[in-house]
């Protein structure tokens, strides 16, 4: 269900009309550093959650581009491909920095990992859909992701 929120909230956006590979991993590669630069369970939980929501993004960006003959298929498939294998490494190696954090409680971290994308969601939803370069423009106070998933963390005893 997740997964389906993040696509709906690509396609209210008019984000699916185009897939720019250098854009998505720019976009991947920034919240992937974000996670490596987080000091708190929870911002690391953020992070991940909007790794995730990006790759969500981008993969429904590229199956839905319409591509008008297979021979144009290796030169669309083989860059996606790149990136994909690299952030299911990345997503992978988060996970298991969540895990070495969570430490007796390493079985919570995908449960935690989707209350996380939960909450980036409902924030996300109230960004509007104002684009810049590709990427929807931040409304002038957002809601803090972090500061909502450190109230869930301490309310489930974390």
């Amino acid at each position: 269900m997740l997964k389906a929120l993040v696509v709906k909230w690509n396609r209210d956006r008019g984000l699916l009309d185009s897939y720019d590979p250098s854009l998505e991993l720019r976009m991947l590669s920034e919240e992937a550093r974000e996670f490596y630069m987080a000091e708190t369970l929870a911002h690391m939980l953020a992070e991940r959650a909007d790794f995730e929501f990006v790759l969500y993004g981008t993969q429904a960006k590229f199956g839905s581009q319409k591509i008008s003959s297979h021979i144009d298929m290796p030169m669309y498939t083989s860059t996606y491909t790149d990136i994909i294998d690299w952030a299911e490494a990345v997503a992978e190696d988060m996970d298991r920095c969540l895990e070495s954090a969570l430490g007796p409680m390493c079985h919570e971290t995908r449960g935690l990992i989707r209350i996380a994308l939960d909450i980036v969601i409902q924030c996300n939803n109230l960004k509007g859909k104002n684009k810049s370069e590709g990427k929807i423009i931040k409304i002038e106070s957002p809601p803090d992701p972090v500061a909502l998933i450190q109230e869930q963390l301490d309310r489930l005893g974390f």
